[in-house]
């Protein structure tokens, strides 16, 4: 610390850097840090990002506890962890994240939750709303209360689903430091194929014919006279 207040003296002078009486500068007028939360920095819209003189906090390093319960199908992690790394720790049980984007490599599961994250396993599996349990928050308080919200039991119908609140909540309620959610089984073989449509109403009834048919020769028929 000592010497990152000597490089900043090097080139700004002693009467520069201000080592005792700093509360002017590190609070606003109401007395309160301005911070951002930080997960990958992944999005595309700026909500991760400072704009004025905000504390940027990061939770990259809030990536070591891990577990998961086979038998429910239920993980509990740290938000820090990157949303690919957390797949292939379920990958090797026979599992996956329910969802997949493509910003993968370095998005981070807390996030994806701030953020409501969707991606192309939305369709098969649901949203974010049909698999998140539960939430450790820190609340933006004098106090840093800390919450624990919902549990790691499917149906829990003990108290109100409070860890909702948060989903796409962008930050501006708390900082999720823990997420339980459910995972779903990996399938064993996966094809994937390209169909194009020249109407909106072609699209609807490929995606209508892959919701009800199952993947048999019947369902492939029903999919081409979609696209004629």
């Amino acid at each position: 610390m000592e010497s990152d207040v000597l490089a900043f003296e090097n080139f700004l002078g002693k009467e520069g850097v201000l080592k005792d009486d700093i509360t002017l500068n590190t609070t606003d007028w109401t007395g309160q840090f301005k911070v951002v939360p930080q997960g990958g920095n992944t999005g595309l819209v700026g909500a991760s990002i400072p704009v004025h003189d905000e504390v940027v906090l990061s939770l990259s390093k809030i990536n070591n506890s891990f577990s998961f319960d086979d038998t429910m199908g239920i993980l509990k992690c740290d938000a820090g962890f990157i949303l690919e790394d957390l797949d292939n720790k379920l990958a090797s049980l026979g599992y996956m994240v329910p969802f997949d984007l493509g910003a993968k490599g370095s998005c981070q599961i807390g996030g994806n939750i701030a953020t409501c994250a969707g991606g192309i396993r939305l369709i098969r599996y649901g949203s974010l709303h049909a698999h998140l349990l539960g939430l450790t928050v820190v609340l933006p308080d004098e106090h840093g209360t800390v919450l624990h919200l919902g549990s790691d039991i499917r149906k829990d119908n003990t108290s109100l689903h409070t860890p909702h609140l948060f989903l796409g909540s962008e930050g501006q309620l708390g900082v999720i430091t823990s997420v339980t959610m459910t995972a779903v089984p990996r399938p064993k073989s996966v094809q994937s194929a390209m169909l194009g449509g020249f109407l909106t109403s072609n699209i609807i009834k490929i995606v209508t014919c892959r919701l009800i048919y199952k993947p048999r020769r019947a369902g492939r028929n029903v999919i081409g006279n979609a696209l004629r």
